[in-house]
């Protein structure tokens, strides 16, 4: 009997061995869907991931790596030595340069004098210091050809920033507390650089779990236990409390509080920005000018309109509300007037127009 040869379809073909991924972390695949609801990365982005040493910022790092493959993208460690806390500012550098080397990573630092900027620019430390990391890591991403920023901002600095910014006084807009995406202003005078921040849905005890989960033990700045300054009070004495007393879920409340301060401000700026275009004739760096009949009637509508004037003449001041009161009190009068504001600005309402001017010899 002939011997048939065997159907090479009825045969099952062998699959090369391919080696599966591991799936991701539990809070990497949170972080993921952060990502992706804000929309913050696009597949062939190349991100600048600013690492101090501490938990949050190794945590973006290590989180970053893992879903490096799943975002197509390419990262860059920086880290900036800000000039404070001696040996141990050095050791954070050596830390974060050592954890880059080990995931196989670029790496960039760079040092600044804080107590410098702070003289010369009359800043508080924080303020200075925050100043100094975004000038170093815009540079830093225009010299490699980085087109994202990477904070590790967290839930925890939410609820302390936005309960912060209630004693202090603030607006709706500064109810939104730390925005998910952000455009940081580049020093240097280039487009703004967008700012993400991926753990904006984990609190600062998940970070820490998931460092030590990977065996990573984090650097801790003492000047973080230091009650004196307003957001470690915040953090270490009062929001326990209030934890304790009024609600145990407040992290939660107040970061659920600044996504609807966000939202409303978003559809508000909509409605700010048709109000401002029918009333403004001039609009530079060194002059506004409005049509006084444009004017909205709402003071609500015409208080922003008044703040965003003031702060385009002088984005480095935060328009104080007296002045803006005094400017809304005027508008809704018509009668003319002249008067100065804080931050060097002079204001006149005379023929149906109100002017808005930097002060002869103000540089800012």
């Amino acid at each position: 009997m002939p011997k048939t040869k065997p159907n090479s379809e009825s045969i099952p073909q062998q699959k090369p061995n391919t080696p599966q991924k591991p799936p991701l972390s539990r809070f990497a695949s949170r972080v993921l869907q952060t990502i992706q609801t804000h929309n913050m990365i696009q597949p062939g982005d190349k991100i600048v991931a600013a690492v101090s040493g501490g938990a949050d910022s190794c945590a973006l790092l290590l989180v970053l790596a893992e879903l490096k493959d799943v975002l197509d993208i390419s990262i860059h460690v920086g880290h900036l030595h800000h000039g404070l806390r001696g040996r141990d500012a050095d050791e954070d550098l050596e830390f974060v340069q050592k954890l880059a080397q080990s995931l196989n990573l670029p790496f960039s630092a760079e040092r600044a004098s804080v107590p410098a900027i702070m003289d010369t620019d009359a800043l508080s430390e924080e303020t200075a210091g925050r100043k100094a990391r975004y000038a170093f890591l815009c540079a830093l991403a225009r010299e490699i050809g980085a087109n994202r920023i990477a904070t590790g901002h967290t839930s925890t600095d939410q609820a302390e920033t936005v309960l912060m910014r209630v004693l202090r006084g603030t607006g709706l807009e500064g109810l939104g507390g730390i925005p998910p995406v952000a455009n940081a202003p580049d020093p240097a005078g280039g487009p703004p650089i967008p700012v993400i921040r991926p753990l904006i849905g984990v609190s600062r005890g998940e970070t820490e779990e998931f460092c030590k989960a990977h065996g990573l033990q984090f650097r801790t700045d003492p000047s973080n236990f230091d009650t004196n300054l307003l957001r470690n009070a915040l953090r270490l004495e009062l929001m326990p409390l209030l934890r304790q007393k009024c609600n145990p879920d407040l992290d939660t409340a107040l970061c659920n509080l600044a996504e609807l301060a966000r939202e409303d401000n978003a559809l508000l700026e909509q409605i700010t920005d048709e109000a401002w275009n029918s009333a403004v004739v001039r609009d530079s760096q060194e002059c506004i000018l409005l049509r006084h009949a444009a004017l909205p009637e709402s003071k609500a509508l015409l208080r922003r309109l008044m703040r965003r004037a003031l702060l385009r003449l002088n984005p480095a001041h935060l328009p104080h509300f007296q002045d803006v009161e005094r400017l809304v009190t005027a508008c809704r009068a018509g009668t003319p007037t002249r008067m100065d504001l804080q931050g060097s600005i002079r204001a006149e309402l005379k023929k149906g127009i109100l002017s808005l001017a930097k002060k002869e010899g103000a540089n800012f």
